[in-house]
Order: C-alpha cells, then sequence, then structure tokens
C-alpha cells in the first residue's frame, strides 16, 4: 500500500512540474505577443486572435494543473491505524459502540458470523459419526468468509510449492 501511494504521489508531482513548465512557457509567449504588438509587428487584430487562443490554453492547463491536486493523507498513520485494529480487534470491539461494532464484524467477516446452537452440533455430529465438540454445550460460532486483509495468512497451496532438487543435481543411479 505504501509503495503504490508513493509512486502515485510522485506521478502526480511529475505531471505537476510538466504543467507549471507548460504554464510558463504559455505565458512567456503572451508577453511575446504583447510586445510585438508594441513594437508594431502585429496588428491588433491579430493579437486579439492569438490572444485569445493562448488565453484558452492557459485556462486549459490551469484546470489539469487543479486537477492533479492530490488529497493530502498521511498514509502512515493510517495503515498503523488499520494494522492495529486488525491485530488487536478485541480492544477495538470493548471501545466501540453498538453500530461501530456492526461495522466493524461486517469488515472482519463479510458473510457474517454463524452460531450454531449444541442440539443442532449433536445431531449432526451423530449424522456424520463425528468425535463429540468439546464446546457442545454451549453450542458454536463459525464464519465462512474472512477479511481479505488477513488472506496474507493463508497457506500455500500445494501446486505452488516445487519439490525435488533443480535441475542438473542429481545423484547418478
Amino acid at each position: 500500500m505504501r509503495d503504490v501511494w508513493s509512486r502515485r504521489e510522485e506521478g502526480v508531482r511529475d505531471d505537476r512540474a510538466r504543467l507549471n513548465e507548460r504554464l510558463a512557457a504559455l505565458r512567456a509567449k503572451r508577453d511575446r505577443l504583447a510586445d510585438l504588438l508594441v513594437e508594431g509587428t502585429l496588428d491588433t487584430a491579430a493579437y486579439h486572435r492569438r490572444r485569445d487562443k493562448l488565453d484558452q490554453e492557459l485556462a486549459l492547463a490551469e484546470d489539469s494543473l487543479q486537477d492533479t491536486v492530490i488529497e493530502h493523507l498521511d498514509v502512515e498513520r493510517i495503515l498503523g491505524f488499520a494494522e492495529g485494529a486488525l491485530t488487536d480487534a478485541s480492544r477495538v470491539w470493548e471501545r466501540a459502540t453498538g453500530p461501530q461494532r456492526r461495522r466493524l464484524q461486517a469488515t472482519l467477516f463479510p458473510d457474517g458470523v454463524i452460531y450454531e446452537p449444541p442440539n443442532a452440533l449433536r445431531r449432526r455430529q451423530f449424522a456424520a459419526n463425528a468425535r463429540s465438540d468439546a464446546e457442545g454445550e454451549h453450542g458454536r460460532l463459525r464464519t465462512g468468509t474472512i477479511c481479505l486483509a488477513f488472506n496474507r495468512f493463508a497457506t500455500v497451496q500445494d501446486a505452488a510449492i516445487n519439490v525435488g532438487s533443480a535441475t542438473g543435481i542429481r545423484t547418478p543411479v
């Protein structure tokens, strides 16, 4: 996230520098145009035509420059808060109001939390001939999916693991 934000800020800085150079060049052209009028090299009608065209180009360049204003965000503080909230969600939960708790729960468990009462567990366990549940008398809480932020903790798929020796390092038989 930090890298993406840094690249975005760098791109915006480059765009602003390029647009500022363009604005300076257009202003210099407009000044030269006025000098040509004063020297008598350019008639008034041609001056107005060229000045109007330059003014339009200047307005477009200034609008483009305004569009590059990047919202100043303290990305480090935002990421620090997010990391703290994700790694110590219980503390955030304890301090949160009711609506904040619902938003936190929706963030951490997008599909919600499912409660299975003890009777449903026993019926399912007997039907599947499974061992008894340690939490059987209180029921059990389950989640379908979890927050995408936890994907970095996912296990490596077997297909992604290369097992064996590298090419050329084989023991002859």
